[in-house]
Protein backbone atom coordinates (compact mmCIF):
# COMPACT_ATOMS: atom_id res chain seq x y z
CA UNK A 1 0.00 0.00 0.00
CA UNK A 2 1.02 3.67 -0.73
CA UNK A 3 -0.40 6.79 0.74
CA UNK A 4 0.23 9.45 -1.43
CA UNK A 5 -0.45 13.54 -0.86
CA UNK A 6 -0.89 15.77 -3.82
CA UNK A 7 -1.74 19.51 -4.36
CA UNK A 8 -5.03 20.65 -5.35
CA UNK A 9 -3.94 20.15 -9.28
CA UNK A 10 -3.72 16.65 -8.32
CA UNK A 11 0.25 16.65 -9.06
CA UNK A 12 2.93 16.14 -6.25
CA UNK A 13 3.65 19.23 -4.91
CA UNK A 14 7.52 20.51 -4.26
CA UNK A 15 7.80 20.39 -0.43
CA UNK A 16 10.79 21.27 1.99
CA UNK A 17 11.35 17.11 2.43
CA UNK A 18 10.87 16.03 -1.05
CA UNK A 19 8.38 13.45 0.63
CA UNK A 20 5.01 13.25 -0.84
CA UNK A 21 4.29 9.33 0.10
CA UNK A 22 4.61 6.53 2.48
CA UNK A 23 5.00 3.38 1.45
CA UNK A 24 5.91 -0.68 2.67
CA UNK A 25 9.22 -0.17 1.38
CA UNK A 26 9.88 2.84 3.85
CA UNK A 27 7.91 3.27 6.37
CA UNK A 28 9.30 3.05 9.73
CA UNK A 29 6.52 0.51 11.53
CA UNK A 30 5.95 0.91 15.41
CA UNK A 31 6.47 -1.72 17.80
CA UNK A 32 2.77 -3.80 17.12
CA UNK A 33 3.95 -3.32 13.40
CA UNK A 34 1.31 -0.73 12.51
CA UNK A 35 2.34 1.87 10.40
CA UNK A 36 1.18 5.65 11.58
CA UNK A 37 1.52 8.32 8.72
CA UNK A 38 1.77 12.17 10.04
CA UNK A 39 0.08 14.40 7.74
CA UNK A 40 1.36 18.32 8.08
CA UNK A 41 3.92 20.25 10.12
CA UNK A 42 5.68 17.86 12.37
CA UNK A 43 8.72 17.82 14.44
CA UNK A 44 11.67 16.58 12.57
CA UNK A 45 12.17 13.31 14.84
CA UNK A 46 8.90 11.81 13.79
CA UNK A 47 8.91 9.36 11.09
CA UNK A 48 6.64 8.82 8.21
CA UNK A 49 5.78 12.75 7.46
CA UNK A 50 4.27 13.88 4.70
CA UNK A 51 4.12 18.08 4.57
CA UNK A 52 0.41 19.34 3.10
CA UNK A 53 0.20 21.83 0.38
CA UNK A 54 -3.07 24.04 -0.50
CA UNK A 55 -5.86 22.02 -1.22
CA UNK A 56 -3.86 18.78 -0.42
CA UNK A 57 -5.80 15.77 -1.81
CA UNK A 58 -5.13 11.44 -0.21
CA UNK A 59 -4.54 8.54 -2.30
CA UNK A 60 -4.35 5.44 -1.43
CA UNK A 61 -3.00 2.90 -3.45
CA UNK A 62 -3.17 -0.94 -2.89
CA UNK A 63 -0.74 -3.42 -5.61
CA UNK A 64 -1.65 -6.89 -6.06
CA UNK A 65 -4.61 -6.85 -3.20
CA UNK A 66 -5.64 -9.83 -1.89
CA UNK A 67 -9.08 -11.13 -3.50
CA UNK A 68 -10.53 -12.65 -0.53
CA UNK A 69 -9.46 -9.74 1.95
CA UNK A 70 -10.80 -6.69 0.02
CA UNK A 71 -14.71 -7.33 1.24
CA UNK A 72 -13.26 -7.21 4.58
CA UNK A 73 -10.86 -4.17 4.11
CA UNK A 74 -11.61 -0.31 5.11
CA UNK A 75 -9.76 2.66 4.41
CA UNK A 76 -6.95 3.87 7.13
CA UNK A 77 -8.67 6.18 9.50
CA UNK A 78 -7.85 9.69 9.02
CA UNK A 79 -7.79 11.75 12.51
CA UNK A 80 -6.50 14.87 13.65
CA UNK A 81 -3.19 15.21 15.78
CA UNK A 82 -3.80 16.10 19.07
CA UNK A 83 -3.11 20.07 19.64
Amino acid sequence: MTLSVCGADGYFAPNDLGVNNVNAVFAVAGDDGSVTVHLGAWDADVPNRIPLPEGWNLLIRLYQPRLDELSTWQVPAVEPADA
